[in-house]
């Protein structure tokens, strides 16, 4: 039994745990190295999916202001 919520966003439905347990976590963002299917999707439920690069730079944004 999984205490994950129901998310069904990517084309590749393997790929539908991970952006489920972001959502599960309240997470602030979703790191993603591929380049497919979850990248494409910009956010799920309002947390944005990021490359590793774009979230570095927004933890250095924060820990400069």
């Amino acid at each position: 039994m999984s205490d994950l919520p129901e998310v069904d966003v990517s084309p590749d439905s393997k790929d539908n745990p991970i952006p489920a347990t972001a959502v599960a976590g309240e997470a602030d963002l979703l790191v993603s190295g591929s380049m497919g299917d979850l990248l494409a999707l910009g956010n799920v439920e309002g947390i944005p999916i990021v490359t590793a690069r774009e979230a570095i730079g927004r933890l250095q944004g924060r820990m400069a202001g």
